[in-house]
């Protein structure tokens, strides 16, 4: 779980919302979400950025690309990686392939838009608002 300030996770979900239907659009699925962690022995400050964006910067720009957690001791580098996966005729038969052994649902490749739908619940799943 990443734990965040509400007005953080609103924007990360709007940014991971808009890529994500990006990609679908774009007939892609089997991407994933990457993340690092920096930990701080210090409770972060204005002087690193600050956990909070300014009206002039988004969540994003704060600490040197990452997000500071709510309770300000970490830091999160976040992105969304393996973008190149086409889901064509052979991912097509993938998916029907599991969906018969297993449930379909369950099957990591499946068409763009359900794949899209899942990421973007999984994302919501991990981010935590508050301490």
């Amino acid at each position: 779980k990443l734990y965040v300030q509400p007005e953080i996770k609103a924007e990360i979900m709007r940014q991971v919302e808009h890529d994500s239907q990006l990609l679908s659009r774009m007939n892609l699925n089997d991407y994933s979400f990457l993340l690092g962690i920096h930990y701080s022995d210090t409770t972060l400050d204005a002087s690193h950025g600050g956990p909070y964006p300014s009206p002039q910067h988004s969540a994003f720009h704060q600490f040197y690309g990452g997000i500071g957690s709510a309770s300000r001791t970490e830091v999160y580098f976040i992105g969304i990686i393996d973008t190149l996966t086409d889901y064509g005729l052979k991912k097509m038969g993938e998916h029907l392939t599991k969906s018969v052994i297993y449930d379909g649902k369950m099957v990591s490749c499946t068409p763009p838009l359900d794949y899209q739908k899942r990421f973007v619940e999984y994302i919501d799943s991990i981010l935590i608002t508050g301490q």
